[in-house]
């Protein structure tokens, strides 16, 4: 990606206030909004989209996010179990230990099970090139997007130091 791109990435990631309760405040859900919207505009982009495909593309992927979305909220509720019982220091028997277990991995198989059938469904809007760039633009967004919250991370560190 071009340094336009990190600049608004770095921009956006500026304007996250993450509180200390780990939620995300109207700052924070602002900034993902335009990170989200960055990211579908270099989508269109680099998938030479036109506006009908897009529009059955985006509709396609919004019901995918909803489902993960879901999938990971879940998680997220095993996770904070898991962390009040220990926070409690509650001992877990290994029925609740490997029922909490599985939960979580059976939710992340899911996950990538949803996934899989997402790109597989593609078929239909795409062409075979535009999939593989798709799966190559989504890992290479997403590690641009780490490596600008790791320099910011360790921009404001400094500062703070």
């Amino acid at each position: 990606m071009n340094k336009y791109i990190t600049a608004l990435i770095i921009v956006c990631i500026n304007s996250l206030g993450f509180s200390q309760d780990g939620h995300f405040g109207p700052k924070d859900k602002e900034a993902a909004e335009k990170i989200f919207q960055l990211e579908k505009i270099k989508l269109i982009e680099v998938l030479e989209m036109d506006e009908e495909t897009a529009i059955r593309f985006f509709a396609r992927r919004s019901e995918l996010k909803k489902a993960t979305d879901e999938i990971q909220n879940k998680i997220e509720e095993i996770i904070k179990n898991l962390e009040a019982v220990d926070k409690s220091g509650k001992v877990y028997t290994e029925n609740e230990l490997i029922t909490y277990l599985n939960d979580f991995n059976n939710l992340h198989l899911q996950m990538g099970q949803m996934r899989m059938e997402f790109i597989n469904s593609l078929d239909d809007i795409l062409t075979y090139n535009q999939i593989g760039r798709l799966i190559v633009f989504e890992r290479k967004f997403k590690d641009e997007l780490r490596r600008a919250l790791f320099k910011e991370r360790k921009r404001f560190n400094q500062e703070i130091y």
